[in-house]
């Protein structure tokens, strides 16, 4: 059903969605102490996704466009895991932080 209505988008808002993707996720690493937590922890990158098993050849052999749509498709998969893990993430946050040492 979602791979069904990112098809029929637009480059352009295939272009936005895209635009929210990393490789790790945005906040995978420590931050340093008094940092505000987000409201919205993003930890999920597109590594994630495409190194599940099965999804190896993610990008192979696509045609003009569907990079967009399987780019899309991977940003929206990694923002259902954190919307899903949200309350775990917000959990460990204080452990995370980075010391004088770590910078």
């Amino acid at each position: 059903m979602v791979r069904t209505k990112v098809e029929k988008m637009g480059f352009e808002t295939l272009g936005r969605i895209c635009s929210y993707a990393s490789a790790s996720g945005v906040h995978i690493g420590g931050h340093f102490p008094g940092t505000a937590r987000p409201k919205f922890i993003n930890r999920t990158g597109l590594d994630d996704v495409m190194t599940v098993q099965g999804c190896e050849n993610f990008l192979l052999h696509l045609g003009v466009g569907e990079y967009l749509i399987q780019g899309a498709m991977g940003v929206i998969s990694c923002i259902v895991v954190d919307i899903i893990y949200q309350k775990r993430w917000h959990e460990i946050w204080d452990t995370l932080e980075t010391t004088t040492s770590e910078e």
